[in-house]
């Protein structure tokens, strides 16, 4: 589906809301033009979302139908699909849409409008936050120097890899990567607070709820970041504390 996205990014700009519209949504699979009306026909909502400031696609970020279930990621080239959605959803069910897009060290957006069957495709733009990102520069720096000083051997997953991966749990991402200990149960760090679960705790953790993941010492120590910890982390000046107590 994603190779298929390509020939329908449109070329025109309407700006709106904060968000500049470069096309409309594909509408796939409609029978009947659409006139803000609920008719419940399902198709596949596909877009583009890339960086306002320099117009480079955005890989990671969340996409998704404001108050529904329905959500993508996009890919390495900006790309989101949602299928199944229908025609006149909206979180007012008046008709339309209200699409939600947010990336970590961007501004969160809402879009909302009414969609035709004779719309090309939607890209949309959204600005970064200076400041966070590189707030959350002089973070991945620091981490990445504690783990060129730990003096262990380290393996380091960031965004790309995450979200990327065919896994559905951090848990099985581990354990495809690296012999996990069978006699030493590994120390689990969430957020730079140890879990009791240990390794188990991960089982229950997608990949793409993640912004890195180290691990040191061939599997017996594993420190996982979320989004929500990265952004606050950047906010407060977070340094990180010592590996191994």
């Amino acid at each position: 589906m994603l190779s298929q996205c390509k020939e329908f990014i449109g070329i025109g700009n309407q700006p709106r809301g904060g968000l500049v519209i470069l096309g409309l949504l594909v509408l796939m699979g409609i029978s009947s033009p659409l006139s803000g009306q609920d008719q419940h026909e399902n198709f596949d909502l596909v877009g583009r979302l890339i960086d306002k400031g320099n117009g480079q696609p955005l890989l990671g970020a969340s996409v998704g139908l404001s108050g529904s279930d329905w959500s993508s990621i996009t890919d390495q080239n900006g790309f989101f699909v949602i299928p199944g959605a229908f025609v006149g959803w909206k979180a007012d069910r008046k008709g339309g849409f209200s699409l939600t897009a947010s990336r970590l060290g961007y501004e969160t957006l809402i879009w909302e409008g009414d969609l035709s069957r004779n719309d090309d495709g939607l890209t949309i733009e959204i600005s970064p936050e200076a400041e966070i990102l590189e707030g959350i520069a002089e973070i991945r720096k620091s981490l990445k120097s504690r783990r060129v000083g730990s003096g262990t051997d380290v393996q380091a997953y960031d965004r790309t890899d995450l979200v990327t991966a065919r896994e559905a749990t951090v848990l099985r991402f581990l354990t495809n990567r690296v012999r996990v200990p069978q006699r030493q149960r590994p120390v689990v760090f969430v957020d730079e607070v140890q879990v009791m679960g240990g390794i188990d705790y991960l089982d229950g953790i997608d990949p793409i709820d993640l912004e890195l993941m180290e691990i040191f010492q061939s599997g017996r120590h594993v420190r996982i970041y979320t989004t929500d910890f990265l952004r606050h982390a950047s906010e407060s000046g977070f340094q990180p504390g010592a590996l191994f107590r």
